[in-house]
């Protein structure tokens, strides 16, 4: 259920949204805005990134497959992964071990060779499987191309992937938050659940969520949602100081991964080889104490 808090962030006072799903924000924000197209009518498709005749089409988009973003994100990994030589996570999966003293079965082949011959199933290190939190920022400033804000996700979705391969467990929440966002000078800030730690990660779900057309069309609209509030006129300006907003969902800031200022392939690598790097050197210094 769609929830709305309020709560100081980066020292000003927020509206804060909170949706468990892309489905939940978007059904709430077609419902309150039903007879207040204008601001998405009137807004460019090159600002957009996509052409939608009002918001209620943006909203049923949202939810459907959107094949030119899921080509997009391929395409835009596979140049990712083609060009730059990323780092693996050191693996928290447990691996197949033989011994000669013990293990869960016998291999008669390997007894018959003078091999080790029980198999046993241990991790590599003794790192418990460790759970994170990928948030996206998926807001910007107008001079930025529509284009351009994929990479934040492209980032992210990388990242989920190297994790989850690795034995890690992942969720990601994708946010955009505001200063002065209204009239009265609060601040105005939505997040959006779009992976639970069970759930596989869905390019359809995620390309959308983190688009330039979601964030500048179901993103602007759901000012609407906050009751007794007038939108300033220019909606207000990005807030990178979110520490504040994201503890509120993952306290734990060694279990939250921030994703945001990546606009290209090089910052996307960079962002990449950055987080892994840590997250390995986390790794092995446990390992060592171990």
């Amino acid at each position: 259920m769609l929830r709305h808090t309020t709560a100081k962030i980066g020292g000003t006072k927020h509206h804060v949204t909170v949706a468990d799903s892309v489905k939940e924000l978007t059904d709430a924000v077609a419902a309150k805005t039903k007879n207040k197209d204008r601001r998405v009518a009137e807004l460019s498709e090159s600002f957009l990134g996509r052409f939608f005749k009002d918001i209620g089409q943006a909203c049923d988009a949202a939810t459907q497959p959107w094949e030119d973003g899921i080509r997009m994100v391929a395409d835009m990994t596979s140049e990712l992964r083609k060009t730059v030589k990323l780092p693996k996570p050191v693996s928290l999966k447990r691996q197949k071990m033989w011994s000669s003293e013990d293990g869960d079965e016998i291999d008669f082949d390997r007894l018959r060779a003078g091999e080790d011959f029980y198999r046993t199933t241990k991790k590599k290190n003794s790192v418990k499987t460790k759970q994170l939190t990928v948030f996206i920022d998926t807001c910007a400033n107008a001079r930025r191309k529509a284009a351009s804000l994929l990479w934040r996700g492209i980032a992210a979705i990388t990242i989920a992937r190297l994790l989850e391969d690795a034995g890690y467990r992942v969720a990601i929440m994708t946010y955009d938050s505001a200063t002065r966002g209204f009239e009265s000078g609060k601040g105005h800030s939505v997040i959006v659940c779009v992976k639970k730690m069970q759930d596989r990660i869905n390019i359809g779900t995620l390309a959308s969520a983190v688009s330039g057309w979601f964030f500048r069309s179901v993103g602007f609209e759901s000012y609407n949602l906050i009751p007794r509030e007038t939108p300033s006129y220019n909606l207000g300006h990005h807030n990178e100081d979110v520490g504040e907003l994201l503890e509120m969902f993952e306290p734990n800031p060694d279990a939250r991964l921030n994703i945001n200022g990546v606009w290209d392939k090089d910052g996307a690598a960079s962002l990449i080889k950055t987080v892994i790097e840590k997250l390995n050197s986390e790794a092995e210094n446990k390992l060592a104490v171990a």
